[in-house]
């Protein structure tokens, strides 16, 4: 049975700077000389799972995030990067994600 995984990756965040910015979102910070996102990715290829979804918040850091993963995954993983964006309603209903996945 073949399984597709889906990683929420996260995007930018004020309450990181001046650690993330439009060109190292949350997922591209460093730990331990590495980004986190590859702790997660190398597991999961170790896992034989190697079709994944990688969901971000906004399009500048889904560029960031799918052009690390094109160069240092390159042939090793089946991904595709999903930008999403977030949309507040203001109703008695609350919060509503706005995302394309019809291309997914």
């Amino acid at each position: 049975m073949d399984f597709q995984v889906v990683v929420l990756a996260g995007g930018t965040c004020k309450k990181l700077l001046p650690l993330v910015s439009k060109d190292v979102p949350k997922a591209l910070l460093p730990v331990a000389n590495r980004p986190v996102l590859s702790y997660v990715l190398e597991q999961l290829e170790l896992s034989n799972l190697k079709d994944l979804i990688v969901v971000v918040e906004g399009e500048d850091a889904a560029l960031c995030v799918g052009g690390w993963i094109s160069n240092a995954y390159v042939d090793r993983l089946h991904v595709k990067v999903i930008p999403v964006t977030w949309t507040y309603v203001n109703c008695c209903l609350g919060v509503y994600l706005n995302a394309d996945f019809a291309n997914v």
